[in-house]
């Protein structure tokens, strides 16, 4: 499964490849049942669906854009409390060495528990079941002109010059977010053009895809802390846990700003 478009097929006829491939990924993943894969599968599922979204952006097909929208959001809440141990761990591996770590224990065992305890089977069973048969229904709607790229293309990254000059100017979680959006739009649309103008797109596709992750574990960062201030008697360890997320998300926003200056000049 290749998340590119061939110099060997019309651009139709990639498009119609890759929505088809990732479509049946996506379904394959939700009929998933064992209970150790469960989490991942549905992970994998909504990256698909991600996937799909740049293809409709790219097509400027806000239809099949806001059917996909909702079948993200109706697997999120599985997604989101595994995310958010993932993101202690990664701020253990970034931070590593600091004496404030000690205070990460208690928080990340907090967080296990809520992980575990975030979707009954049979919820998950359902949504599951209800995303595979939406997707059934995007990949019917998904069949008119997939050619006219352009217009696509430039709407995407005008729409992140834009998202930038705020993301600059005022650096909210909310204007960081949202540029991490459009920097995700952008890098599907390099990474499917990236064979048909290798020259043009390759040098671009690494350092959108860490601009992305960066804004993306800085946005991790901040739900975490959110979720650590709506009960702080629940982490005991938050202010030493407050203060590592500052420095790192400070970071990460530096980085990814600068990058974004290149990137989108």
């Amino acid at each position: 499964m290749s998340y590119r478009l061939s110099p060997d097929e019309s651009v139709t006829e990639g498009l119609r490849r890759i929505l088809r491939e990732e479509i049946e990924f996506a379904i394959a993943q939700l009929a998933i049942r064992t209970p150790a894969r469960r989490d991942e599968a549905i992970h994998e599922a909504r990256k698909s669906v991600k996937k799909l979204r740049g293809v409709v952006r790219l097509v400027k097909d806000k239809a099949g854009n806001r059917a996909l929208r909702d079948i993200g959001r109706s697997l999120s809440k599985f997604r989101d409390a595994a995310a958010l141990v993932e993101t202690v761990d990664a701020l253990c591996k970034a931070c590593a060495g600091d004496p404030r770590l000690k205070a990460v224990a208690s928080v990340r065992r907090e967080l296990v528990r809520r992980a575990k305890a975030a979707g009954h089977r049979k919820e998950k069973d359902a949504a599951a079941k209800q995303a595979s048969g939406a997707l059934g229904k995007f990949a019917e709607m998904a069949a008119g002109d997939l050619a006219k790229l352009s217009p696509g293309l430039r709407k995407t990254y005008r729409e992140g010059r834009k998202a930038l000059a705020r993301a600059r100017s005022n650096p909210t979680p909310e204007n960081l977010h949202e540029l991490r959006k459009r920097v995700k739009d952008h890098w599907y649309h390099v990474r499917l053009l990236e064979d048909l103008d290798p020259d043009r797109y390759q040098a671009r596709e690494k350092p959108l895809n860490d601009m992305q992750e960066w804004l993306g574990d800085d946005h991790n960062l901040f739900l975490l802390d959110e979720a650590m201030a709506s009960d702080p008697l629940s982490f005991p360890g938050r202010n030493e846990v407050s203060a590592l997320i500052a420095a790192r998300r400070g970071k990460l926003c530096e980085d990814a700003l600068h990058l974004g200056k290149r990137l989108y000049e």
